[in-house]
């Protein structure tokens, strides 16, 4: 295990894809030098939103932590599926 800058012990709830230096696929203007996903970014040059991919679904279960939190979430607005 990892620890963060607090010196806690750190586990990712998912992995996540980072990408070096995005380009905006209008007009080929540097947007970011390092971008993890999910991410948006509009260009200030042509103006058009650049996207990350869809991630691809995980075999990976939740952590209990992860769950519990959905499952307030989802009670919390409302949500059927909680």
């Amino acid at each position: 295990m990892n620890d963060d800058a607090y010196a806690e012990q750190f586990v990712p709830e998912a992995k996540r894809v980072t990408r070096l230096k995005v380009r905006c696929g209008n007009c080929g203007r540097l947007l970011a030098e390092r971008v993890t996903a999910p991410w948006t970014i509009k260009c200030s040059r042509c103006k058009c939103i650049n996207e990350s991919a869809p991630a691809a679904a995980t075999d990976r279960p939740f952590s209990d932590a992860a769950a519990k939190r959905l499952v307030a979430a989802r009670q919390m607005t409302g949500d059927p599926g909680a």
